[in-house]
C-alpha cells in the first residue's frame, strides 16, 4: 500500500464512526416505536391488554429481522473502527501514534492536531507523513 491507500484506509474511521451513531439512533427510534403504546385511561383490564401489546411488540421487535440487521452491521462497523484502532496503537513511536490518534480516532484537523501537540502546522504534516510510512510497516506485518 502506498501512503494515499493508507490515508484512505485511516480515513474511513470517520465515516465508520458516522455510521454506527447513525445505526445506533436507528436502533433506538426502532426500539420506541416498538413500546409506544399511548397509555389507557385508567380502566384495569385496558391497562392489562396494553401491557400484553407492548410485551407482545418488544418481543417482535427483539426476534425480527430488522433489529438483528442493525445488530449485525454495528459489530461489523466496530470491528472495523477496532481494526483501525489497533493499528494505529502497533505504532511504536508515541510521537506518531499521537499525530495518528489526534487525526484518525479523535478526528482533528490538522490545526487542531498542531495545536494539541503544541507543534507548527507545518511540522505536524510532516510527522503525519511519518506517522502513515510507520503504519504501512505495521500493515505489512499484520494485515494482507
Amino acid at each position: 500500500m502506498d501512503n494515499a491507500d493508507i490515508k484512505l484506509w485511516l480515513s474511513r474511521g470517520k465515516s465508520i464512526q458516522r455510521q454506527i451513531d447513525a445505526l445506533k439512533r436507528a436502533q433506538a427510534v426502532a426500539l420506541a416505536r416498538a413500546i409506544d403504546i399511548t397509555s389507557a385511561p385508567s380502566c384495569a383490564p385496558r391497562r392489562k391488554a396494553i401491557a400484553l401489546r407492548r410485551d407482545e411488540t418488544l418481543v417482535e421487535y427483539a426476534d425480527g429481522d430488522y433489529a438483528e440487521e442493525l445488530s449485525r452491521r454495528l459489530v461489523e462497523l466496530e470491528a472495523a473502527l477496532l481494526e483501525i484502532s489497533r493499528v494505529i496503537y502497533s505504532v511504536k513511536d508515541g510521537v506518531l501514534r499521537e499525530v495518528l490518534i489526534n487525526r484518525y480516532i479523535l478526528f482533528r484537523t490538522p490545526e487542531e492536531t498542531a495545536a494539541k501537540m503544541n507543534y507548527s502546522l507545518r511540522h505536524t504534516m510532516r510527522l503525519q507523513e511519518m506517522a502513515i510510512c510507520s503504519v504501512n510497516d505495521v500493515i505489512g506485518r499484520t494485515c494482507h
